[in-house]
């Protein structure tokens, strides 16, 4: 199995090489963008994650939210939030507002299921922070009535814990919209 993986990594080397030199010179934010596009599934792979923290309650206009902690199993802490709103109506504006909040949109797009069917607005965000030469990402997505918010140092990481533990919800048990 080594012989395997030390195979994957020499190609994602070599792709990694030849993109530098196509594009030019990558900025931080492309080298992991290659990064994540190169190593795909078995980056999720790699990265585990524990609980560490978890609980519930409201925000003052009364959207309930979910929120945890998570570390790697290298450190890094994830934060994660799922706020429902009254309606999808209301999870999209407050989408809208966390772009125009952001730093930088890193991505934009949608977020479908493993079939195919829309889930809603996604966005890989750089997010702004007070302290000099920290570095923040989020993930924010739609579905439904519901905003989902992840948050971390670490893009690589952001982008795994999604990966594992998002798997996008089974649209027969809740379609967006209901």
């Amino acid at each position: 199995m080594s012989g395997a993986r030390s195979l994957f990594l020499s190609i994602i080397v070599v792709f990694v090489v030849v993109v530098s030199f196509a594009c030019g010179p990558l900025s931080k934010d492309g080298e992991e963008e290659v990064t994540r596009r190169s190593e795909g599934k078995a980056l999720a792979e790699e990265i585990r994650f524990e609980w560490v923290s978890m609980g519930s309650g409201s925000k003052k206009d009364g959207t309930r939210i979910s929120f945890g902690r998570l570390r790697s199993d290298d450190g890094v802490l994830v934060e994660r939030r799922v706020e429902s709103y009254r309606s999808s109506t209301y999870a999209q504006k407050e989408m809208q507002s966390r772009l125009i909040k952001a730093a930088k949109v890193l991505e934009r797009g949608t977020k479908y299921t493993p079939d195919g069917i829309l889930v809603g607005e996604k966005a890989i965000l750089l997010l702004p922070t007070s302290k000099p030469g920290e570095t923040r990402y989020g993930a924010v997505w739609t579905y439904g009535e519901k905003l989902f918010v992840v948050e971390c140092s670490s893009l690589r990481h952001l982008l795994a814990f999604e990966k594992q533990d998002y798997p996008l919800p089974d649209p027969t048990l809740d379609k967006p919209g209901n």
